[in-house]
């Protein structure tokens, strides 16, 4: 039995391991395309962007974003804990990168 969960865990720790690159290639981009522009002056900076909704999430834990460059915006997300029931669940903020109004929250 100790023998099947060890394999377990060593397959899931491997094609964890195997996910990272394209993740940070995915979030590399976004960042790059995020910083074209507000370079241009098409949006705001993604830190000023970040600040400013994580100032509204109180309580919550920041995750990353990801940046629309079709529609201009942001998807940010946020790791929400209720204490009392032990469940956590991902909350996306979905930001105009011009305005930096929030869009939806989901």
């Amino acid at each position: 039995m100790m023998k099947r969960y060890s394999v377990f865990f060593a397959f899931v720790a491997i094609t964890s391991l195997m996910a990272l690159p394209v993740n940070a290639d995915i979030r590399r981009t976004d960042q790059e395309a995020a910083r074209a522009q507000m370079k241009s002056g098409k949006s705001k900076s993604s830190t000023e962007i970040i600040r400013n909704v994580r100032s509204r999430m109180k309580g919550m834990e920041y995750l990353g974003f990801k940046f629309d460059q079709r529609s201009n915006t942001y998807q940010l997300r946020f790791l929400e804990r209720n204490k009392s029931t032990k469940k956590s669940r991902v909350v996306l903020v979905n930001v105009d990168a011009r305005s930096g109004a929030i869009l939806s929250r989901r």
